[in-house]
């Protein structure tokens, strides 16, 4: 179950990469010249789902408390990260074909997994470490 909202985590991220180059590079999406927050707000309106980075504030948020002077704003900046902080040479059609190429190979990987039984993942998993031991 772990592996699966893993890989699913990671297709919601890459296909989030995919929209938000395509709108860069169709200019549905403005990056220069504009400020932060509303860079921000833009992203939220559109639906980009947020991803911040795991880290100690992370399980303290967990546990029930929030990390001391950390603003909506600061939250909102962190989750979009992945989005903003891509290298503007990852801002091209090829970049958009790649991703895509990629996100489709996980999106199979998410299906297989999901019809999978536990039995049948032990029985793969005992194949491979067989292959493995010969």
């Amino acid at each position: 179950r772990v592996l699966l909202d893993n890989l699913s985590q990671e297709l919601s991220k890459l296909d989030n990469k995919v929209r938000f180059i395509l709108g860069v590079v169709k200019g549905e999406i403005i990056v220069n010249n504009r400020k932060r927050a509303e860079l921000l707000d833009e992203l939220h309106r559109k639906g980009f789902t947020k991803f911040p980075k795991k880290n100690k504030n992370v399980d303290a948020a967990a546990a029930g408390a929030t990390p001391d002077g950390e603003d909506h704003e600061e939250s909102d900046e962190k989750g979009y990260e992945y989005l903003l902080s891509m290298a503007i040479g990852t801002l091209t059609l090829e970049k958009v074909q790649e991703l895509c190429a990629q996100r489709d190979k996980l999106h199979d990987e998410v299906e297989e997994l999901n019809k999978a039984t536990p039995e049948s993942l032990w029985l793969r998993d005992l194949d491979a470490f067989l292959v493995q031991l010969d």
